[in-house]
Protein backbone atom coordinates (compact mmCIF):
# COMPACT_ATOMS: atom_id res chain seq x y z
CA UNK A 1 0.00 0.00 0.00
CA UNK A 2 2.58 2.27 1.07
CA UNK A 3 4.11 2.17 -2.47
CA UNK A 4 1.51 3.71 -4.05
CA UNK A 5 1.87 6.38 -1.51
CA UNK A 6 4.80 6.79 -2.97
CA UNK A 7 3.74 6.94 -6.33
CA UNK A 8 1.27 10.00 -5.59
CA UNK A 9 4.57 11.42 -4.56
CA UNK A 10 6.22 11.50 -7.35
CA UNK A 11 3.23 12.99 -8.95
CA UNK A 12 2.96 15.63 -6.87
CA UNK A 13 6.73 16.58 -7.04
CA UNK A 14 5.95 16.59 -10.88
CA UNK A 15 9.41 16.00 -11.88
CA UNK A 16 10.38 16.76 -15.14
CA UNK A 17 11.41 13.67 -17.55
CA UNK A 18 14.45 14.89 -19.30
CA UNK A 19 14.44 14.44 -23.02
CA UNK A 20 17.36 12.61 -24.74
CA UNK A 21 18.19 11.96 -27.97
CA UNK A 22 18.65 8.41 -29.46
CA UNK A 23 22.42 7.41 -30.46
CA UNK A 24 21.16 4.28 -32.56
CA UNK A 25 19.00 2.82 -35.73
CA UNK A 26 15.92 5.09 -35.49
CA UNK A 27 17.34 8.60 -35.39
CA UNK A 28 13.97 9.98 -33.48
CA UNK A 29 14.14 11.76 -30.94
CA UNK A 30 12.00 10.18 -27.93
CA UNK A 31 11.44 11.09 -24.17
CA UNK A 32 13.62 8.29 -22.84
CA UNK A 33 12.88 9.28 -19.26
CA UNK A 34 9.50 8.95 -19.99
CA UNK A 35 9.72 5.11 -21.26
CA UNK A 36 11.78 4.65 -18.06
CA UNK A 37 9.63 5.67 -15.60
CA UNK A 38 6.41 3.84 -17.50
CA UNK A 39 8.77 0.57 -17.24
CA UNK A 40 9.13 1.01 -13.90
CA UNK A 41 5.47 1.87 -13.05
CA UNK A 42 5.20 -1.50 -14.97
CA UNK A 43 7.16 -3.32 -12.47
CA UNK A 44 6.06 -1.46 -9.19
CA UNK A 45 2.35 -2.48 -10.47
CA UNK A 46 3.29 -5.87 -9.94
CA UNK A 47 6.10 -5.98 -6.85
CA UNK A 48 4.49 -8.25 -5.18
CA UNK A 49 4.66 -10.85 -7.44
CA UNK A 50 8.20 -10.24 -8.08
CA UNK A 51 9.65 -9.94 -5.12
CA UNK A 52 9.07 -12.66 -3.08
CA UNK A 53 10.88 -12.56 0.44
CA UNK A 54 14.58 -12.26 0.29
CA UNK A 55 14.44 -13.48 -4.17
CA UNK A 56 13.48 -12.25 -7.15
CA UNK A 57 11.46 -14.20 -9.83
CA UNK A 58 13.41 -12.92 -12.60
CA UNK A 59 11.21 -14.67 -15.41
CA UNK A 60 8.43 -12.57 -13.90
CA UNK A 61 10.52 -9.62 -14.12
CA UNK A 62 12.41 -10.39 -17.52
CA UNK A 63 8.79 -10.62 -18.82
CA UNK A 64 7.37 -7.28 -17.35
CA UNK A 65 10.40 -5.49 -18.48
CA UNK A 66 9.56 -7.08 -22.32
CA UNK A 67 6.42 -6.26 -22.39
CA UNK A 68 6.55 -2.43 -21.72
CA UNK A 69 9.44 -2.51 -23.76
CA UNK A 70 7.14 -3.53 -26.54
CA UNK A 71 4.95 -0.82 -26.13
CA UNK A 72 7.67 1.98 -26.53
CA UNK A 73 7.17 2.29 -30.33
CA UNK A 74 9.55 5.44 -30.35
CA UNK A 75 12.51 4.24 -29.15
CA UNK A 76 15.38 2.12 -31.50
CA UNK A 77 16.17 -1.64 -30.68
CA UNK A 78 19.94 -0.50 -29.18
CA UNK A 79 18.13 1.92 -27.19
CA UNK A 80 15.38 -0.69 -25.96
CA UNK A 81 18.24 -3.09 -25.19
CA UNK A 82 20.48 -0.36 -23.52
CA UNK A 83 17.40 0.48 -20.83
CA UNK A 84 15.98 -3.08 -20.58
CA UNK A 85 19.88 -3.96 -19.10
CA UNK A 86 19.89 -0.78 -16.98
CA UNK A 87 16.30 -1.15 -15.41
CA UNK A 88 16.82 -4.93 -14.65
CA UNK A 89 20.44 -3.87 -12.94
CA UNK A 90 18.74 -1.78 -10.75
CA UNK A 91 15.82 -4.14 -10.23
CA UNK A 92 18.14 -6.96 -9.06
CA UNK A 93 19.95 -5.28 -6.88
CA UNK A 94 22.04 -1.78 -6.52
CA UNK A 95 21.72 -0.46 -10.12
CA UNK A 96 23.81 0.54 -12.74
CA UNK A 97 24.72 3.69 -10.90
CA UNK A 98 25.93 2.63 -7.67
CA UNK A 99 27.24 -0.87 -8.73
CA UNK A 100 30.66 0.43 -10.28
CA UNK A 101 31.59 2.56 -7.06
CA UNK A 102 30.63 -0.95 -4.62
CA UNK A 103 32.90 -2.48 -7.05
CA UNK A 104 35.99 0.10 -6.61
CA UNK A 105 38.34 -0.79 -3.97
CA UNK A 106 39.28 2.86 -3.94
CA UNK A 107 35.71 4.09 -3.00
CA UNK A 108 35.22 3.44 0.95
CA UNK A 109 31.61 5.78 0.95
CA UNK A 110 29.01 6.77 -1.26
CA UNK A 111 26.40 9.77 -0.31
CA UNK A 112 23.71 10.87 -2.64
CA UNK A 113 22.11 14.47 -1.88
CA UNK A 114 19.75 16.77 -2.91
CA UNK A 115 17.90 13.51 -4.51
CA UNK A 116 20.83 12.99 -7.39
CA UNK A 117 24.46 14.23 -6.45
CA UNK A 118 27.04 11.40 -5.42
CA UNK A 119 29.40 12.28 -3.84
CA UNK A 120 32.51 9.51 -2.48
CA UNK A 121 34.98 9.20 -0.58
CA UNK A 122 38.02 7.35 -1.53
CA UNK A 123 40.62 5.83 0.08
CA UNK A 124 43.52 7.95 1.95
CA UNK A 125 42.10 11.27 0.51
CA UNK A 126 39.77 12.11 3.46
CA UNK A 127 36.33 14.40 2.53
CA UNK A 128 33.63 13.93 0.11
CA UNK A 129 34.74 14.52 -3.19
CA UNK A 130 31.52 15.30 -5.91
CA UNK A 131 31.27 13.17 -9.08
CA UNK A 132 30.59 14.51 -12.60
CA UNK A 133 27.01 15.39 -13.31
CA UNK A 134 27.22 12.61 -15.89
CA UNK A 135 26.92 10.07 -13.26
CA UNK A 136 24.70 11.22 -10.74
CA UNK A 137 21.32 9.57 -10.68
CA UNK A 138 19.26 11.46 -13.53
CA UNK A 139 16.25 12.91 -10.97
CA UNK A 140 14.78 12.00 -7.66
CA UNK A 141 12.58 9.20 -9.08
CA UNK A 142 15.59 7.28 -10.07
CA UNK A 143 17.02 7.58 -6.61
CA UNK A 144 14.02 6.70 -4.86
CA UNK A 145 12.95 3.93 -7.24
CA UNK A 146 16.82 2.58 -6.49
CA UNK A 147 16.08 3.35 -2.84
CA UNK A 148 12.92 1.02 -2.75
CA UNK A 149 14.52 -2.35 -5.17
CA UNK A 150 17.88 -1.85 -2.85
CA UNK A 151 15.93 -3.12 -0.20
CA UNK A 152 13.22 -5.05 -1.91
CA UNK A 153 16.01 -7.15 -3.07
CA UNK A 154 17.06 -8.02 0.51
CA UNK A 155 13.41 -8.98 1.55
CA UNK A 156 13.07 -5.69 2.96
CA UNK A 157 10.77 -2.56 2.63
CA UNK A 158 11.49 0.71 3.00
CA UNK A 159 7.83 2.98 2.95
CA UNK A 160 6.32 6.33 3.84
CA UNK A 161 5.46 4.30 7.08
CA UNK A 162 8.34 3.21 7.85
CA UNK A 163 10.66 5.94 5.86
CA UNK A 164 14.07 5.39 7.68
CA UNK A 165 15.38 1.60 7.35
CA UNK A 166 18.89 0.38 7.16
CA UNK A 167 20.17 -2.40 5.20
CA UNK A 168 23.11 -4.63 5.00
CA UNK A 169 24.73 -5.61 0.94
CA UNK A 170 26.03 -8.85 0.37
CA UNK A 171 29.68 -7.61 0.69
CA UNK A 172 29.18 -6.24 4.11
CA UNK A 173 28.66 -2.77 2.93
CA UNK A 174 25.71 -0.79 5.35
CA UNK A 175 23.22 1.27 3.67
CA UNK A 176 21.11 4.16 5.52
CA UNK A 177 18.49 5.37 3.54
CA UNK A 178 15.43 7.49 4.15
CA UNK A 179 12.43 8.78 1.72
CA UNK A 180 9.93 11.71 2.37
CA UNK A 181 8.06 12.55 4.33
CA UNK A 182 10.93 11.97 6.66
CA UNK A 183 13.44 14.00 4.35
CA UNK A 184 12.88 16.75 2.01
CA UNK A 185 14.88 14.85 -0.66
CA UNK A 186 15.52 10.85 -0.78
CA UNK A 187 18.56 10.49 0.86
CA UNK A 188 21.08 7.27 0.49
CA UNK A 189 24.37 6.57 2.64
CA UNK A 190 26.60 3.48 1.91
CA UNK A 191 29.81 2.63 3.77
CA UNK A 192 31.89 -0.28 2.51
CA UNK A 193 33.59 -2.63 4.92
CA UNK A 194 37.48 -1.97 5.75
CA UNK A 195 39.73 -3.73 3.20
CA UNK A 196 41.50 -6.00 5.55
CA UNK A 197 44.16 -5.33 2.67
CA UNK A 198 44.96 -1.81 4.09
CA UNK A 199 43.94 -1.73 7.05
CA UNK A 200 46.01 0.78 8.63
CA UNK A 201 49.24 0.07 10.49
CA UNK A 202 51.41 1.55 13.23
CA UNK A 203 54.28 2.39 10.89
CA UNK A 204 51.82 4.10 8.67
CA UNK A 205 50.47 6.33 11.57
CA UNK A 206 54.01 6.93 12.46
CA UNK A 207 55.15 7.90 9.29
CA UNK A 208 52.19 10.27 8.68
CA UNK A 209 52.28 12.20 11.89
CA UNK A 210 49.03 10.93 13.18
CA UNK A 211 51.45 9.59 16.61
CA UNK A 212 54.40 9.61 17.83
CA UNK A 213 56.72 6.86 19.15
CA UNK A 214 56.47 6.97 22.92
CA UNK A 215 52.17 7.30 21.77
CA UNK A 216 52.66 4.32 19.86
CA UNK A 217 54.84 2.48 22.67
CA UNK A 218 52.24 3.64 25.42
CA UNK A 219 49.14 1.84 23.36
CA UNK A 220 50.47 -1.32 22.77
CA UNK A 221 51.94 -1.17 26.40
CA UNK A 222 48.35 -0.61 27.21
CA UNK A 223 47.11 -3.21 25.58
CA UNK A 224 49.75 -5.54 27.14
CA UNK A 225 48.80 -5.06 31.19
CA UNK A 226 45.08 -4.68 30.78
CA UNK A 227 44.32 -0.77 31.22
CA UNK A 228 40.78 -0.31 30.49
CA UNK A 229 41.17 2.38 27.78
CA UNK A 230 38.13 5.01 25.78
CA UNK A 231 39.12 5.80 22.31
CA UNK A 232 37.09 8.86 21.59
CA UNK A 233 37.00 11.72 18.71
CA UNK A 234 34.63 12.51 15.69
CA UNK A 235 33.73 10.67 12.88
CA UNK A 236 36.57 9.52 10.53
CA UNK A 237 39.11 10.48 13.29
CA UNK A 238 40.46 6.95 13.33
CA UNK A 239 39.23 5.10 16.19
CA UNK A 240 39.06 1.73 14.64
CA UNK A 241 42.49 2.00 13.42
CA UNK A 242 44.18 3.14 17.53
CA UNK A 243 42.06 0.30 18.60
CA UNK A 244 43.91 -2.28 16.06
CA UNK A 245 47.59 -0.14 17.49
CA UNK A 246 45.88 -1.31 21.25
CA UNK A 247 45.44 -4.57 19.88
CA UNK A 248 48.99 -5.40 18.70
CA UNK A 249 50.11 -5.49 22.65
CA UNK A 250 47.86 -7.86 23.47
CA UNK A 251 49.97 -11.31 24.30
CA UNK A 252 48.95 -13.50 22.09
CA UNK A 253 47.81 -16.49 24.32
CA UNK A 254 45.02 -14.61 24.94
CA UNK A 255 41.13 -15.39 24.10
CA UNK A 256 39.76 -11.60 22.46
CA UNK A 257 36.49 -11.30 21.60
CA UNK A 258 35.23 -8.26 19.65
CA UNK A 259 31.40 -7.21 19.22
CA UNK A 260 30.27 -4.41 16.60
CA UNK A 261 27.58 -3.23 14.72
CA UNK A 262 29.69 -3.47 11.59
CA UNK A 263 32.77 -5.70 11.79
CA UNK A 264 36.14 -3.40 11.32
CA UNK A 265 38.26 -4.37 13.87
CA UNK A 266 40.87 -6.81 12.85
CA UNK A 267 43.57 -8.22 14.84
CA UNK A 268 46.38 -10.12 13.04
CA UNK A 269 45.91 -13.11 15.53
CA UNK A 270 44.42 -16.90 15.55
CA UNK A 271 42.46 -16.52 19.19
CA UNK A 272 40.24 -14.33 18.11
CA UNK A 273 35.97 -14.90 18.18
CA UNK A 274 34.48 -11.44 15.97
CA UNK A 275 30.97 -10.94 16.71
CA UNK A 276 28.68 -8.68 14.79
CA UNK A 277 25.27 -7.42 15.98
CA UNK A 278 22.03 -8.49 13.52
CA UNK A 279 19.37 -6.95 12.66
CA UNK A 280 16.58 -8.74 11.88
CA UNK A 281 12.94 -7.22 10.60
CA UNK A 282 11.27 -10.90 9.53
CA UNK A 283 7.85 -11.22 11.38
CA UNK A 284 8.73 -13.45 14.58
CA UNK A 285 12.85 -13.25 14.60
CA UNK A 286 14.51 -11.57 16.94
CA UNK A 287 17.82 -9.31 16.38
CA UNK A 288 20.73 -9.64 18.40
CA UNK A 289 22.10 -6.32 19.83
CA UNK A 290 25.68 -6.13 20.69
CA UNK A 291 24.35 -5.98 24.37
CA UNK A 292 22.95 -9.43 23.43
CA UNK A 293 26.87 -10.35 22.38
CA UNK A 294 28.01 -8.82 25.37
CA UNK A 295 25.92 -11.48 27.89
CA UNK A 296 26.97 -13.87 25.62
CA UNK A 297 31.17 -13.05 25.67
CA UNK A 298 30.59 -12.85 29.42
CA UNK A 299 29.84 -17.11 29.31
CA UNK A 300 32.84 -17.43 26.74
CA UNK A 301 35.42 -16.95 29.50
CA UNK A 302 36.93 -14.28 27.24
CA UNK A 303 40.33 -12.78 28.13
CA UNK A 304 39.43 -9.32 26.27
CA UNK A 305 36.11 -7.86 25.31
CA UNK A 306 36.20 -5.52 22.93
CA UNK A 307 33.43 -3.32 22.29
CA UNK A 308 33.67 -1.46 18.51
CA UNK A 309 31.60 1.42 19.66
CA UNK A 310 29.18 2.48 22.50
CA UNK A 311 26.45 4.39 21.69
CA UNK A 312 23.34 2.71 23.77
CA UNK A 313 23.18 3.56 27.25
CA UNK A 314 23.28 0.00 27.61
CA UNK A 315 26.52 -0.38 26.02
CA UNK A 316 27.90 2.20 27.92
CA UNK A 317 27.13 0.35 30.93
CA UNK A 318 28.28 -2.85 29.90
CA UNK A 319 31.65 -1.46 29.44
CA UNK A 320 31.66 0.77 33.27
CA UNK A 321 30.40 -2.53 34.66
CA UNK A 322 32.90 -5.23 33.21
CA UNK A 323 35.98 -2.39 33.85
CA UNK A 324 34.80 -2.50 37.62
CA UNK A 325 34.10 -6.72 38.05
CA UNK A 326 37.81 -7.36 38.08
CA UNK A 327 38.41 -7.92 34.12
CA UNK A 328 41.08 -5.51 33.11
CA UNK A 329 41.81 -4.50 29.72
CA UNK A 330 38.31 -3.65 28.39
CA UNK A 331 38.27 -1.51 25.37
CA UNK A 332 35.96 0.81 23.81
CA UNK A 333 35.27 3.83 21.78
CA UNK A 334 32.71 6.54 21.85
CA UNK A 335 31.95 9.77 19.78
CA UNK A 336 32.86 12.99 21.56
CA UNK A 337 34.65 15.65 21.52
CA UNK A 338 37.82 15.14 24.13
CA UNK A 339 38.24 13.14 27.45
CA UNK A 340 36.07 15.77 29.70
CA UNK A 341 32.98 15.36 27.20
CA UNK A 342 34.01 11.53 26.76
CA UNK A 343 33.55 10.87 30.35
CA UNK A 344 30.19 12.69 30.90
CA UNK A 345 28.62 10.81 27.82
CA UNK A 346 29.33 7.02 29.21
CA UNK A 347 27.68 8.70 32.74
CA UNK A 348 24.82 9.58 30.60
CA UNK A 349 24.70 5.93 28.97
CA UNK A 350 25.16 4.48 32.73
CA UNK A 351 22.16 7.25 34.18
CA UNK A 352 19.90 6.23 31.50
CA UNK A 353 20.63 2.59 31.74
CA UNK A 354 20.08 2.62 35.08
CA UNK A 355 18.22 5.33 36.62
CA UNK A 356 21.07 5.76 39.14
CA UNK A 357 21.32 9.64 39.92
CA UNK A 358 24.03 11.46 37.60
CA UNK A 359 26.71 12.28 39.94
CA UNK A 360 26.86 8.47 41.04
CA UNK A 361 27.43 7.35 37.56
CA UNK A 362 30.47 9.73 37.14
CA UNK A 363 31.88 7.97 39.89
CA UNK A 364 31.41 4.63 38.38
CA UNK A 365 32.81 5.95 35.54
CA UNK A 366 35.90 7.52 36.43
CA UNK A 367 36.66 4.13 38.62
CA UNK A 368 36.56 2.11 35.61
CA UNK A 369 38.80 4.21 32.97
CA UNK A 370 42.45 4.17 33.11
CA UNK A 371 43.08 5.96 29.79
CA UNK A 372 41.26 8.20 27.28
CA UNK A 373 42.90 8.61 23.90
CA UNK A 374 41.34 11.52 21.58
CA UNK A 375 41.81 11.31 18.33
CA UNK A 376 40.68 14.16 15.65
CA UNK A 377 40.13 14.83 12.65
CA UNK A 378 42.02 18.15 11.52
CA UNK A 379 40.86 20.28 9.02
CA UNK A 380 43.67 19.91 6.01
CA UNK A 381 41.90 15.92 6.14
CA UNK A 382 44.97 14.61 8.48
CA UNK A 383 44.14 12.54 11.45
CA UNK A 384 46.02 12.39 14.74
CA UNK A 385 46.15 11.26 18.19
CA UNK A 386 45.16 14.76 19.43
CA UNK A 387 46.15 13.40 23.46
CA UNK A 388 46.07 10.93 25.39
CA UNK A 389 45.02 11.37 29.56
CA UNK A 390 44.99 9.05 32.35
CA UNK A 391 42.58 8.89 35.14
CA UNK A 392 44.56 9.87 38.62
CA UNK A 393 41.61 9.59 40.98
CA UNK A 394 37.77 9.09 40.96
CA UNK A 395 35.39 12.19 41.56
CA UNK A 396 31.87 12.32 41.93
CA UNK A 397 30.44 15.41 39.99
CA UNK A 398 30.78 16.77 36.47
CA UNK A 399 32.46 19.41 37.85
CA UNK A 400 35.49 17.75 39.13
CA UNK A 401 36.15 15.28 36.27
CA UNK A 402 39.29 18.04 34.60
CA UNK A 403 40.57 17.75 37.87
CA UNK A 404 40.65 14.13 37.84
CA UNK A 405 42.57 13.91 34.20
CA UNK A 406 46.56 14.04 33.94
CA UNK A 407 47.75 14.64 30.29
CA UNK A 408 50.52 12.24 29.45
CA UNK A 409 51.15 13.41 25.50
CA UNK A 410 49.75 16.32 23.52
CA UNK A 411 49.43 17.44 19.90
CA UNK A 412 50.60 20.78 20.04
CA UNK A 413 49.96 22.70 16.25
CA UNK A 414 52.08 25.14 15.66
CA UNK A 415 50.67 26.56 12.16
CA UNK A 416 50.38 25.70 9.22
CA UNK A 417 52.83 25.50 5.83
CA UNK A 418 52.36 27.14 2.33
CA UNK A 419 50.03 24.26 1.38
CA UNK A 420 47.75 24.14 4.36
CA UNK A 421 49.29 21.19 6.04
CA UNK A 422 49.05 21.58 9.98
CA UNK A 423 52.06 21.34 11.75
CA UNK A 424 53.26 20.64 15.54
CA UNK A 425 54.34 18.46 17.72
CA UNK A 426 53.28 15.36 19.54
CA UNK A 427 54.84 15.88 23.02
CA UNK A 428 54.96 14.02 26.49
CA UNK A 429 53.26 16.98 28.95
CA UNK A 430 53.26 14.73 31.95
CA UNK A 431 53.84 11.13 34.19
CA UNK A 432 51.53 8.41 34.99
CA UNK A 433 49.77 9.08 38.09
CA UNK A 434 50.16 7.30 41.37
CA UNK A 435 46.95 5.21 41.05
CA UNK A 436 47.97 3.69 37.50
CA UNK A 437 51.17 3.53 38.73
CA UNK A 438 50.11 1.14 41.88
CA UNK A 439 47.73 -1.03 39.87
CA UNK A 440 50.38 -1.60 37.45
CA UNK A 441 52.85 -2.57 40.33
CA UNK A 442 50.11 -4.78 42.22
CA UNK A 443 49.11 -6.83 38.72
CA UNK A 444 53.61 -7.56 39.00
CA UNK A 445 54.36 -5.37 35.54
CA UNK A 446 57.00 -3.46 34.73
CA UNK A 447 56.97 0.14 34.60
CA UNK A 448 59.10 2.10 32.20
CA UNK A 449 61.46 4.97 33.94
CA UNK A 450 61.09 7.56 31.32
CA UNK A 451 56.79 7.58 32.17
CA UNK A 452 57.78 8.30 36.15
CA UNK A 453 60.44 10.81 35.42
CA UNK A 454 58.74 13.85 37.26
CA UNK A 455 60.88 16.25 35.43
CA UNK A 456 59.28 17.11 31.91
CA UNK A 457 60.54 19.21 29.24
CA UNK A 458 58.24 22.53 29.39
Amino acid sequence: MADFVLADYLKDKQLKATTMTEDGGGGKEGSLADARMRVRAAISARHREIYLGNKVNTDLLLHVVNDALAREVDLSFNTKAQLRQEILTNARGVGPILAPYLDDPEVTELRVIQGRKLLVVRYGKGGYEEEPENTWFADEEELLQTIIHLFQHRGRSITTERPCRTVKLDDGSRVAAAIPPAVLHPMLVIRKPPDPRRAVTVDQLLAWGAMSEPEAFWLEYCGRVKLNVVITGPMNAGKTTLIRAIGRGIPEDEMVATIEDTLEIDFPRDRLDQMEAVAVFGEGAQPVTMHDLFVFSLRGSYSRVIQGEARENVEGMDYVQTSLSGQGGNLTSVHADGPVEVLKRLAIMVTGATNIPFDQAVGLVTSAVDVIVHAYYYPDNSRKVASISCLARDVYSAQEIEGALQPLFRFEGTGRDPDGKILGEHRQVGVLPERIVDKLRRRGYDIPEWLLRREVDA
